[in-house]
Formats: C-alpha cells, structure tokens, sequence
C-alpha cells in the first residue's frame, strides 16, 4: 500500500527561549525568532492560546479533571523517569474524575510506552512488562474519544511492533485531525526518522516545535543530524541537550557515536561510562548496557544501528572479537570476551564458520558469555 506523506506545515523552528546558540543541519540553523521569518505559515487556523485552551477543555466537562490533566502533562514535559512517576497519578486522577477523558487516557499511555521504550518502567514504580500492558489499555480507551495525542500514541505502538505503514497512517490521522495539534507532527517525524527518512523528518520536527514551544526536541534534531552524518553538528546538540536533561541513556549513546565519528575518542568513552551509570539505576537486575542492544529493531532502525555501531567502532568500545572455544566441521563455540560484545557480531562469526564449511548456522544452546552453534 502506497504511503502519501501529508505536507507539514512550513515554519521555522524556535528554539530561542531554550538555545543561545542554534543548532544546524546541512549547515543551516533550524531555529530562528518565527516573527522575523518570511516563511509562510499555513496553519489551519491561528488560534491564540486561550482559544487552544478553551479547545482542549471542551474534551472534558469536568474543569477539575481538565487542571489534573495539565498538572501531568506540566510533569511529562520534563521528561525525567522522576517526573513521569509524578505525572502518572495526575492523569489517573483525571480519568477518575472523568473516565470518558480521552486526552487523558492518551497521556497515561503515552507515560507507559515511553517508560517500556526508555527502559525507565522500574523507575516509574511498575514492571517492564506492565508498562507495556498499562500503555496498550489506556489506548484502547482512548481511541473511544481519539484526539491526535491518542493517534500520536497508536503510531507509536505500531512502530514498535514494525507496523510501519499503520504507524504512518495514524500520524496523518492526528494531524488531519487537527493540525494545530502538534501531537502529529511529532509522530510523523519519529516514524520518518525510524524509517531513514531524517530530512523529511527534520520539517515535521520544525512545525511541532512550533506549535509546542515548551517542549525541547533538541534530541530528535541531534537524531537527524546524526543520520545525515554531520557529526560535529550532532556532537554540539546532544551535548546541550544532555546538558539540559541528564536521564536517558539514549542520547549519550548518539553523542559517544558522534565523538567516535569525529575520532574524539576520550569524549566518546567518557559519553559511555555517563551511558552506563544512567543505565544500571535504571534497572532492577544492575545489568550493564550492552553494544547488542543497538540490534534491537524496535528502538532503533538500520542506518542509525550501523551509524552508531560505526562510531563507536572508531572509538574502540565494543570492539573485541569474541573467542573461538572451539570449532569444525560440525559446529563452533564462541565466547563473549566483553560485557559490551556485540551478540550480532557472535552470530555473524558463527554464520561465516559455518558458511566456510559450505552449511548453515544454527545456535544449540547459550549461557552467557558461552554460545554453541551447529554446521547443518
């Protein structure tokens, strides 16, 4: 089924009030004072803050439900695993109050899935698996009354199921909705960006930024500059953006990749080491970060994977061969030598064994760091 994109509004970013300093891509500053610009804003209708308001209230008659709604939604924004235990009883208030709140069973959802997807669910207080679960039920509730946050949700969960082209669908869905809604635009621009489409991301990201000045998305242009390889641009706005916002491990893996692409190798294993402190208070278990979880296909597409196993190839993490223990014509051993060995590279070795013997590979059986695979 062919995917028609819906165009964005034209805008230009404004990140003034949070930048001093704009980032770019391909040399171009996307921030800039909108009031200054000559660039056509196609918007659907300019509403002033107050019409906005008095829009959103209208999805709720309880004006006691609508203030716990904003009262989350003023936690969510932070976006810290601290604030979205905070934002939750908000929104949980705000369904109880109103349990037909649409907007509210969006927000809750939106709060789970990104929990599962951050790897922030222990932090919130509840499992990896019930945050999934949670995320998936205060959707179905709220595609009862859908709003554009509620689409934002649906495309999110479709892409991590590998949906694309639903995933696609609901963000036009959120934006055809409503357009001054910047709820669509971000979920357009993570589907484009997932799907290795980072410029015409870029402009999805403009005209959300736009309509939401209070939400920084300082890591999803450092993601678009990382995947146009400009790596000095992306290095500069992932540094500011963790600057800002110093609990998800994810933007220290994009700036370490940058560092190593750039061959600022100390910075790129200074980036790791904040990578994997972040990471051990995230989980119960104090697993370490592993290089393998760059594999993971619902966090991460292919050229972003290869982009930032490049990087920090270059810088040297990861980069040890795994031990052969044993091998011949009827199978091979294969020993993890470091925490952050990549299991892909394990199975491309044991591939490449097998292959040579003229047979395939299949894994018999693993306990880490040990794996044995069968020649057939």
């Amino acid at each position: 089924m062919a995917i028609h994109l819906l165009k964005p509004t034209t805008v230009l970013l404004s990140l003034a009030a949070v930048l001093l300093i704009a980032p770019t891509v391909n040399g171009v500053q996307v921030a800039a004072d909108i009031s200054n610009s000559s660039l056509p804003v196609a918007l659907a209708a300019n509403l002033t803050v107050d019409e906005e308001t008095q829009r959103r209230h209208k999805e709720t008659n309880s004006t006691d439900a609508y203030d716990a709604f904003l009262e989350g939604w003023t936690r969510y924004r932070q976006y810290t695993p601290e604030d979205f235990a905070k934002a939750i009883p908000h929104f949980q208030r705000a369904i109880h109050l109103d349990p037909n709140y649409g907007r509210a069973h969006a927000a809750l959802a939106l709060v789970y899935a990104e929990s599962w997807l951050n790897e922030w669910s222990v932090r919130i207080g509840i499992g990896w698996y019930v945050a999934i679960d949670e995320a998936n039920r205060h959707l179905k509730a709220a595609m009862k009354n859908p709003t554009p946050l509620a689409h934002r949700v649906a495309s999110l969960m479709f892409t991590i199921e590998y949906q694309y082209e639903e995933a696609f669908a609901e963000a036009e869905r959120a934006i055809a909705l409503d357009p001054n809604d910047p709820s669509g635009h971000e979920a357009m621009a993570r589907i484009l960006l997932f799907t290795d489409k980072p410029e015409k991301s870029l402009e999805f990201i403009n005209t959300a930024q736009h309509l939401d000045s209070q939400t920084s998305f300082l890591f999803r242009i450092g993601q678009v500059q990382f995947q146009l390889e400009q790596n000095e641009d992306a290095a500069a706005t992932l540094r500011r953006f963790t600057q800002r916002n110093a609990a998800d491990y994810q933007p220290f893996l994009y700036l370490a990749a940058a560092y190593g692409h750039l061959g600022r190798e100390d910075e790129a294993k200074s980036a790791i080491q904040t990578l994997n402190k972040i990471f051990l208070n995230l989980r119960d278990d104090r697993r370490a970060w592993r290089l393998e979880q760059i594999d993971d296909t619902r966090i991460f597409s292919k050229q972003a994977a290869d982009l930032l196993r490049g990087g920090l190839h270059k810088a040297g993490i990861g980069d040890t061969q795994p031990e052969v223990i044993e091998a011949s014509a009827k199978g091979i051993t294969l020993k993890k030598t470091s925490p952050e060995s990549s299991l892909q590279r394990i199975y491309e070795l044991a591939s490449e064994h097998c292959r040579s013997h003229e047979k395939k590979s299949s894994l018999i059986s693993s306990s880490s760091p040990s794996y044995v695979f069968g020649c057939y």
